[in-house]
């Protein structure tokens, strides 16, 4: 960088002005750092915010599964209400009429079931 004197002739650049200008080449070069990772920050900022949106849709998902699992669970736990009080009603009329409660269920006996099956 060269100067021209009032005469025409070129003069070198006071040494104070070679300060000005590395000052002025250096806050250049820290703007373009800072301008980079501006833009760098910017790309990270909008990544962040798809995931936050990708996980707020899971979550919101997972809201919406456990909101249907707990109707089923209340639907299934009325159901059960109302077969208890049926059970309960006709338990209440065998008593009622005196009628035998046996269970379904009974002890296997080879004679019983050799005559259902048509032996001897």
């Amino acid at each position: 960088m060269t100067n021209t004197d009032t005469n025409g002739s070129a003069v070198q650049p006071s040494e104070h002005e070679r300060e000005i200008a590395a000052y002025l080449a250096k806050h250049r070069a820290e703007r373009n750092e800072f301008a980079d990772e501006v833009t760098h920050l910017k790309a990270a900022r909008t990544g962040d915010a798809v995931k936050i949106d990708e996980l707020e849709t899971l979550l919101n998902d997972a809201k919406s599964r456990a909101e249907t699992a707990m109707l089923v669970r209340d639907q299934a736990v009325a159901r059960r209400a109302e077969l208890e009080t049926v059970l309960a009603s006709i338990l209440s009329l065998l008593r009622t009429f005196q009628i035998a409660h046996e269970p379904m269920v009974r002890q296997r006996n080879d004679a019983d079931e050799a005559a259902i099956i048509g032996g001897a």
